[in-house]
């Protein structure tokens, strides 16, 4: 059953089938548009309890700045809302060029796959130790054999085994709401009414690069700010001999 757009085409096949058998059949026709009432006012009420709740959503522009006012790029805001009804197929990219992710942060939904294309022209060894996904790639140059499935929420912090300077992050939502703020901080979100609070997660969040944060949501504004704690980034440490021993500065 498809309800994403409020449709239950199954029932209706199903009903259009019967009243078809019963009519060729030689059923009375009285009977068969009584079943057919009765089979279209039971649609009807299943579609509209199952219909998807994005239809209450309202788009919400969100603005996030730091605590010196300053824009903050990259931070990723999630609302409650309906997990995708299946896996997506589209593929998201992760390429790695000059020696970084690219894009260093990503969102994908719950479900989704997740491509690591190496542009460079130098083999990479791609990781994550996180708890929402555990998986490498070992050394290898071009195209993997194939996309890494991203099933669990939460967030995913990458590294390269052979280039510690490299980290990307992948957040991967259970909700379709989720937005990504722009270069000036902005960014526009679909909210649900009722809604009381939202998730926000950045890479210098002084709650940790590994957690989100949950703020209250109020609404009612054009344009609302949101503002949040932002640390230093951590300065580059040494490599190390030990593989993977770079992400203990992320709680790894």
């Amino acid at each position: 059953m498809d309800t994403r757009n409020g449709e239950c085409s199954g029932f209706a096949i199903l009903k259009n089938i019967h009243c078809l058998y019963n009519f060729l059949n030689g059923t009375d026709i009285l009977q068969c548009f009584l079943f057919s009432l009765r089979s279209v006012t039971l649609y009807l009420l299943i579609c509209v309890l199952y219909m998807d709740n994005q239809a209450l959503a309202e788009v919400h522009s969100i603005y996030v700045v730091d605590q010196n006012q300053n824009p903050v790029i990259n931070a990723v805001i999630i609302a409650p809302g309906p997990s995708p009804a299946e896996a997506l197929s589209e593929i998201a990219i992760v390429d790695q060029i000059d020696r970084q992710f690219v894009p260093e942060v990503s969102v994908i939904s719950m479900g989704q796959k997740v491509l690591f294309p190496n542009s460079d022209n130098i083999r990479h060894h791609v990781y994550s130790f996180s708890e929402a996904k555990t998986f490498e790639i070992k050394l290898y140059a071009k195209r993997p054999e194939a996309p890494i499935p991203f099933d669990q929420p939460g967030i995913v912090i990458l590294g390269c085994n052979i280039h510690d300077q490299m980290v990307g992050y992948i957040i991967v939502s259970a909700s379709q709401n989720w937005a990504q703020t722009n270069n000036q901080g902005s960014a526009q979100l679909n909210i649900v009414a009722g809604t009381n609070e939202l998730k926000i997660w950045h890479q210098q969040g002084n709650w940790g690069a590994t957690n989100f944060q949950t703020i209250p949501w109020q609404g009612g504004l054009e344009t609302t700010k949101l503002q949040i704690q932002l640390t230093e980034p951590a300065p580059e440490q040494p490599s190390s001999t030990s593989p993977f021993n770079r992400f203990n500065r992320y709680g790894h």
